[in-house]
């Protein structure tokens, strides 16, 4: 009886180990083409040498509390999509977990941000005196835009995917007297409103004013549009055309 339950004992802790081996193999999987993640799978490494990959989250009730990885180990110009969320370049990843109801995205790394836009101001542009914000639009082709996202006639920057961005102005612009309290530069979204915004812009030493605005860190989703306003409280102002950047870009996040 005691070499039955040895032997017992034996085959189930040489079947737990094999089953434990078994999930670790299972836990790393890398896919070249589109894939839907498993119940053994942790780890999505993703290949897109031969072409678009999209990764298929299962549903998020049915293990409340699971992590997925998907990290990406190529670096050609094909796309890596993840429940909206697009990797573009080797050593990107998302990482995501289940809250019973949805998958959330709790951190998006990449090697270094990646450059979105950049673009310069084509013509001057008037702004009015009347504290209202506008839009600053008739830009010059971008220096760089990699998804086409941008129309420099309206100036209006479309997110092309879920994520966390920022971005940059830095120009200048003339005045007849020095800017009253409430002149403003801005970059808004249509989602978040301001996203970060400066008043009582400097003087340089050629007779100019400084404006610049910079933001870091705002998760923006997919459709949502992004846009520089300057308004100027009481007298109207002339944004000077190729005297600076605006930029935008997706941040790093660890």
């Amino acid at each position: 009886m005691k070499k039955l339950l040895f032997i017992l004992l034996t085959c189930l802790c040489f079947s737990a180990l094999a089953d434990i081996n078994m999930g670790v193999v299972e836990r790393v999987k890398t896919v070249t083409s589109n894939y839907t993640v498993s119940s053994s799978d942790a780890n999505i490494m993703v290949d897109a040498t031969s072409g678009n990959v999209t990764v298929t989250l299962p549903s998020a009730s049915a293990k409340k509390g699971r992590v997925v990885l998907v990290y990406r180990t190529d670096n050609s110009s094909n796309l890596v999509t993840v429940n909206s969320l697009t990797l573009y370049s080797v050593g990107e990843s998302v990482k995501f977990i289940s809250n019973g109801t949805t998958w959330v995205p709790t951190n998006i790394t990449s090697g270094s941000n990646i450059v979105k836009l950049r673009v310069r101001k084509g013509a001057d542009q008037s702004i009015p005196g009347t504290n209202t914000p506008t839009v600053i639009t008739n830009w010059s082709t971008p220096v760089y835009d990699s998804m086409s996202a941008f129309n420099p006639t309206t100036g209006i920057y479309t997110v092309p995917d879920n994520g966390f961005y920022g971005g940059f102005f830095d120009g200048s612009y003339t005045t007849g007297a020095t800017p009253t309290a409430g002149s403003e530069v801005d970059i808004s979204s249509s989602s978040q409103g301001k996203m970060c915004e400066q008043e009582q812009i400097s003087v340089t030493a050629n007779g100019t004013y400084k404006a610049s605005c910079h933001f870091r860190n705002v998760y923006l989703t997919k459709g949502a549009t992004i846009y520089l306003r300057v308004s100027s409280q009481s007298q109207a102002i002339t944004l000077r055309a190729y005297t600076g950047y605006f930029g935008i870009f997706k941040e790093s996040i660890r």
